[in-house]
């Protein structure tokens, strides 16, 4: 699971839009869906993000997760998207306030339980981010 970078800015004006994407992003993989199918459009906008790896991982499991996950066990979860301007809402709302030693231990057990979930798709999503930056820098040279 991700590390927390040590400073993330989520006041820079100029990558706000662009962490948007990433949580939007990002969020379709907690659709009621086969997520699969969402894999190039999560690869193309964390691929052209200016986050590093250990950056987005960060993001899907301390941002995203938190606020999306539980659609994972909603009957009739949401399967069609998530309203962006929500998404955002819930996660600078979750990013602005301290957590409590009881909101710590609930994200602790969230992390856990997602991780089972997460860890593939991560595996499988972060090589090909990966691949697909490596591609772009060796057209550009």
């Amino acid at each position: 699971m991700a590390e927390s970078p040590s400073h993330i800015m989520l006041e820079e004006t100029v990558k706000f839009p662009i962490r948007q994407a990433v949580w939007s992003a990002l969020s379709d993989l907690f659709l009621d869906t086969d997520v699969t199918l969402h894999y190039p459009g999560i690869i193309r906008v964390c691929a052209l993000s200016p986050y590093s790896l250990k950056e987005l991982e960060h993001i899907l499991y301390r941002e995203v997760a938190p606020i999306c996950g539980p659609n994972l066990f909603d009957v009739c979860g949401e399967w069609a998207g998530f309203d962006e301007q929500w998404l955002k809402e819930q996660i600078l709302l979750q990013l602005n306030n301290s957590p409590n030693l009881w909101q710590r231990m609930k994200q602790h057990l969230a992390e856990r339980m997602f991780n089972d979930y997460l860890a593939p798709h991560w595996q499988l999503l972060s090589a090909q981010i990966h691949s697909r930056r490596n591609n772009t820098l060796a057209d550009k040279l």
